[in-house]
């Protein structure tokens, strides 16, 4: 009798050999028709994609049944032989091929590697009692095949059930998932973070996962490049492509990390306070005037930046009044009056001489437009 089902995706066709027959077995394949239509020539088969055929010797058969010695190593070698023979002759062998489309979890009675190397003599049981039971997951996916019996009799010979010297037990299993090929179960969604403190770059994480069986193998790349989980991601938009593959194909993911600069350059004016030659407190111009260097720096920009010099008598940034703009290491005089600013020519290497009403503010802004006032204190005698 021959029964066919569609299981988690899977054609079943399910076997019951008549007892006539005299086929105890309990045998695994994947299902084969002929093209041509010569099913008498079973070198024109061809494998039918998701269809595996489930073969059950029944109890209560006669015999003879020539197999006595059912120890693993023994049927080891019977299946490797008809699976030899079987091969020699151009004939699809025993058992479903070791990469079929889902299949994972496959034990045997006798055999701990069973789903690590799967071999024909983990999906055969000649002369054996059999029954199958199939199983489908509550959501449809995951086909459980589980084979048990007992050791066949010799003909005419069958006694009563012996749970003690013939005990039932599992012959054989095996899973199929009806969906094997990679699929993304986590990708991140485009993400938008500042800069670290000082780096013009951000460190983070990103989780990417993916299903399948075999389990896909996940590679994520940046501009061609395979990068991990943390990442430090450059200041930009960062384009990054996953792609989940196995024996059975391939998935994709694809996610940006933009990362925007949000920290402001630093500005600092510095003054020689070391005594001179002369015994003055600072460096000075001929005028008598302090010399201040300015300096700036950005975590992105470096030190390519432009400075301008306001006057905080117009506010924290300053307002209308502008000298500038100067580059890091120009040299110029500060000094305060209280009735009007200004900015004159400097000479001898420097840039200018400014005057502000109170401090001046060294104000720079960086190419992402972030921007630090720096309020420099000056004495109203300079």
């Amino acid at each position: 009798m021959t029964f066919s089902i569609v299981v988690a995706g899977v054609l079943i066709v399910w076997e019951l050999a008549r007892p006539e027959m005299d086929d105890h077995q309990n045998r695994i394949n994947e299902l084969l028709y002929s093209p041509a239509g010569a099913t008498e020539d079973q070198s024109t088969y061809v494998r039918v994609p998701h269809c595996i055929s489930v073969v059950d010797g029944p109890l209560g058969a006669t015999g003879p049944d020539a197999i006595t010695d059912h120890s693993f190593g023994n049927i080891k070698a019977i299946a490797d032989s008809l699976a030899g023979a079987q091969a020699a002759a151009g004939v699809d062998p025993l058992g479903p091929d070791p990469n079929y489309p889902g299949l994972f979890g496959v034990t045997r009675d006798g055999d701990p590697s069973a789903d690590a190397l799967r071999q024909p003599v983990d999906f055969y049981s000649p002369d054996t009692f059999n029954y199958t039971i199939f199983d489908v997951s509550a959501d449809g996916r995951i086909l459980t095949v589980s084979s048990f019996g007992i050791n066949s009799t010799a003909q005419n010979s069958f006694l009563g059930y012996d749970p003690v010297n013939n005990p039932v037990r599992q012959l054989l299993s095996f899973n199929v998932d009806a969906f094997p090929e990679p699929a993304f179960t986590a990708c991140p969604g485009n993400i938008t973070l500042g800069t670290d403190p000082g780096q013009c770059a951000a460190l983070s994480s990103f989780v990417v996962a993916a299903s399948g069986r075999p389990t896909p193998t996940v590679v994520c790349t940046l501009n061609g490049v395979a990068i991990n989980s943390p990442f430090d991601f450059a200041k930009g938009v960062n384009v990054v492509n996953c792609a989940a593959s196995n024996t059975l194909g391939s998935a994709t993911c694809t996610f940006t990390m933009t990362v925007n600069d949000t920290e402001a350059p630093v500005a600092s004016a510095s003054r020689k306070d070391s005594r001179n030659r002369k015994g003055g407190e600072h460096e000075d111009d001929d005028d008598g005037d302090v010399v201040w260097t300015l300096q700036a720096s950005d975590n992105c920009d470096g030190s390519a930046l432009q400075i301008y010099v306001k006057d905080s008598a117009e506010g924290k940034c300053g307002g209308t009044f502008v000298a500038g703009p100067y580059a890091r290491g120009a040299k110029v005089t500060l000094s305060r009056n209280k009735v009007h600013a200004s900015v004159k020519r400097g000479s001898d290497g420097l840039a200018a001489k400014i005057t502000t009403k109170g401090n001046p503010v060294l104000v720079v802004t960086d190419s992402s437009g972030n921007t630090s006032c720096t309020v420099v204190q000056i004495p109203k005698d300079e």
